[in-house]
């Protein structure tokens, strides 16, 4: 008694308890049940063929696309022709910089190759993958994983040699020293 009114004891009974208890078991057993169908589900989509036939379908569907549209270009033999005179126009110029691959034009005297034509800065290959015969490679150079694509052309007397190199995936490392301004 506090102040001549009777305090209300808490009912600390086995019932309060165990409705309280199981309340928040329940609870308890609810959130484990949702985090592990989600675990689960997360799983299955991750490991699963889905992913797998999503990804490689989509890395097919960008090489067929870039692929497709340099044998387009290569086809143009005027275009080809202009090119590697180093004759274009500003719109064709244009366009062939947009292209999300670099495009590389040798042509052959007698034995030496000379770049001629490229739209992009973003990688040369050696000179040594032009000794390869037509087809399309895997390789891995400095700034990344290129498909190589190489074709040689016949035109109006010149040995046109074309090149495209379709990037896969691209990797740029910083020299920690080249940002010191004190070195």
């Amino acid at each position: 008694m506090r102040y001549g009114i009777p305090l209300k004891r808490k009912n600390c009974t086995i019932e309060v308890f165990s409705d309280k208890f199981f309340k928040e078991e329940f609870i308890f057993a609810a959130c484990s049940l949702i985090l592990f169908i989600a675990g689960y589900l997360t799983n299955f989509i991750l490991k699963s063929n889905f992913t797998d036939t999503y990804w490689r379908n989509s890395i097919q569907n960008f090489l067929q696309e870039r692929e497709k549209d340099f044998i387009a270009v290569t086809k143009n033999d005027s275009l080809v022709q202009n090119l590697a005179g180093q004759q274009f126009s500003k719109n064709e110029l244009a366009l062939l910089t947009a292209k999300k691959y670099t495009l590389l034009l040798y042509e052959k005297e007698s034995s030496i190759r000379t770049l001629r034509f490229w739209n992009s800065q973003q990688v040369l290959p050696p000179d040594s993958l032009l000794n390869l015969p037509d087809g399309n490679y895997f390789f891995s150079f400095q700034n990344g994983q290129y498909e190589f694509v190489k074709r040689k052309l016949a035109g109006d007397n010149r040995r046109i040699t074309a090149v495209a190199l379709i990037p896969l995936r691209s990797q740029y490392y910083i020299d920690i020293l080249a940002l010191n301004p004190s070195l």
